[in-house]
């Protein structure tokens, strides 16, 4: 019994596995799941997530459903170019990873409907579309023209599985992952790259009436007036702000992704688009980066690619995480600029988190200084920027299960 590309393990196939235009239109779909629009096709059109049976490395496949779409709890698919076809083959030496619906991803365990149990869901799918049958899969359209053993013989060929839903603690649960959300990462495209810079537009045209309002968003009296840790890095600082969210999760919930963030790590949760505009090479993540869970004080977290790093002054998980700009020389012995970054997360009663975000920032007075360091133009386009980075961390630790990355 030979195999390939264009060979059924079971019987022989009637078409080639399509390559070039015609892949990428059929692999269109998973390009919208990924970017979380599975919405969009999510009543017609899965995308499955598969391991390679030779590479190891992980595949997603959009396949269509079966009418009437899902059956007592099934979602059941027919692999349209036979046994041959590359996930079902993969199927066949490892189980599913997770089948993405809409906007869920659900762990799922699958089983190869016999051919008596698929024979009437398949015929009657075929009729529902004569046109798009007869065109995508002819062999199996004449074997149902001809009917009898010829469909019965057909239809072996062409076998349907059957990807069924579990949870954790279920009996069929120790091969599957939980059910996890589909988040698209944060700031990516022309309407957030827009929204961001008409946001930037009007805080800066605002600034005269708005004041210091905005220095406090989010956060209470209280919170903006009391001393965090990070502070004494800068004294006496020139201009600062505190911003502040609620978070429906604990602080070790939180701490995660707070501390994988900078350039060439998580990102930095804001508009990812604009950031790159100007060479920043960002690129936010939806997951929880094993390898940036661990920093140590002295270590580098950088804004771009070019530009003096920062060093990471304070680590206390899960509770502050404080970057420092070091003093920096600018040409003269009195010259200087120095900031800080603090993430604080304290517990509330009822076991959400208040995140504080604060900067500190002192300087000399050199045109320079007061201009990369000073409160305008900087403070409104940071304000922006930071108030995206905490709702987006908000949305992350709040997702039902925290993805863990695994081998790419």
């Amino acid at each position: 019994m030979t195999t390939g590309p264009n060979r059924s393990v079971g019987g022989p196939q009637k078409r080639p596995q399509p390559r070039g235009w015609q892949k990428r239109m059929m692999d269109l779909p998973v390009w919208f799941y990924r970017r979380g629009y599975g919405r969009l096709f999510g009543k017609r059109t899965v995308v499955l997530v598969h391991r390679g049976r030779k590479t190891g490395t992980q595949r997603q496949t959009a396949l269509a459903l079966l009418d009437p779409g899902p059956v007592e709890g099934e979602y059941r698919v027919q692999s349209g170019w036979g046994r041959g076809s590359d996930w079902f083959r993969n199927l066949e030496a490892n189980p599913p990873e997770g089948l993405w619906v809409g906007s869920a991803r659900l762990a799922v365990t699958h089983r190869v409907l016999e051919p008596a149990e698929a024979a009437d869901l398949v015929r009657r799918h075929l009729m529902a579309h004569p046109r798009v049958s007869a065109r995508i899969n002819p062999s199996l359209w004449q074997a149902l023209q001809a009917g009898g053993e010829r469909f019965d013989k057909a239809l072996r060929d062409y076998p349907v599985v059957a990807f069924r839903p579990v949870h954790e603690g279920s009996v069929n649960a120790t091969e599957a992952r939980p059910v996890e959300r589909v988040i698209r990462p944060a700031g990516i495209g022309v309407v957030e790259t827009l929204e961001a810079l008409g946001l930037i537009v009007a805080h800066l045209v605002l600034t005269p009436f708005i004041g210091r309002r905005r220095l406090h968003w989010g956060a209470t009296l209280d919170e903006a007036n009391a001393t965090l840790p990070g502070d004494e890095l800068v004294p006496q600082p020139k201009w600062s702000y505190t911003y502040a969210v609620t978070v429906k999760a604990a602080p070790a919930r939180v701490w995660p992704w707070i501390v994988q963030i900078g350039q060439g790590r998580g990102g930095f949760y804001s508009y990812q688009t604009l950031e790159n505009l100007v060479g920043c090479q960002i690129h936010n993540v939806v997951e929880i980066l094993p390898e940036h869970q661990h920093p140590a004080v002295g270590d580098e977290v950088r804004l771009h690619p070019t530009t003096p790093a920062l060093r990471v002054a304070i680590v206390d998980p899960p509770g502050s995480f404080v970057i420092h700009g070091v003093p920096a020389e600018v040409g003269a012995d009195q010259s200087f600029a120095t900031s800080t970054w603090q993430l604080v997360l304290t517990e509330t009663a009822n076991g959400s988190t208040r995140l504080l975000m604060r900067g500190r920032s002192d300087y000399s007075p050199e045109p320079l200084n007061r201009l990369f360091f000073g409160r305008l133009p900087l403070e409104p386009i940071m304000f922006v920027m930071s108030r995206k980075m905490l709702l987006e961390i908000k949305r992350l630790a709040e997702a039902e299960y925290q993805v863990i990355a695994g081998p790419h």
